[in-house]
């Protein structure tokens, strides 16, 4: 398979750049698919990140592992990228690519438990600060969309143009 396509795309995610919302980040994940009796690959690719897409076939023992390294390593780029990510209908911040950090198993049980613990006992605080992120946010963009309608010219009292003449 070529490092430029995917063969068959299993999910997509669109997002763009806080500070050129015009580029667009696109993230594409290929279906796993068994390429050995003990191997599994699945074709990941990142456009607009860079000058150049970034392609990916990632190894594991199945086709979940596979899976699993391909998000943490598309986790990985959008984390380490200067870009700050956005959803592109609100423009809400989308570190990460909202792609999940998970819990290393190979480090063991004890380790995994402790972390599941602090995320079970920090998450309502967490979720609250996200929430009133997303409120300021909204906001924040009615303010902008209200000043840009002061901003508009006035056409016959909210009338569509070619009602607007009628009045005259």
């Amino acid at each position: 398979m070529s490092k430029t396509e995917i063969a068959q795309v299993m999910a997509r995610r669109e997002l763009i750049d806080e500070r050129d919302p015009k580029r667009r980040i696109v993230i594409s994940f290929g279906v796993p698919r068994q390429v050995t009796s003990r191997g599994w690959r699945c074709d990941v690719r990142i456009e607009g990140l860079g000058r150049a897409p970034v392609s990916r076939d990632v190894m594991g023992f199945d086709s979940l592992q596979a899976l699993t390294l391909a998000l943490q390593f598309v986790r990985m780029n959008l984390k380490d990228s200067p870009s700050r990510l956005a959803w592109p209908l609100d423009g809400l911040p989308c570190p990460a690519g909202d792609i999940p950090l998970q819990v290393p198993i190979d480090l063991g049980e004890e380790f995994a438990e402790r972390v599941e613990r602090l995320i079970k006992r920090e998450s309502p605080r967490l979720l609250e600060i996200r929430w009133k992120m997303i409120r300021a946010h909204i906001r924040e963009a009615d303010k902008r969309r209200e000043a840009s309608h002061e901003r508009a010219p006035s056409r016959g009292r909210g009338l569509p143009p070619e009602n607007s003449a009628k009045l005259r």
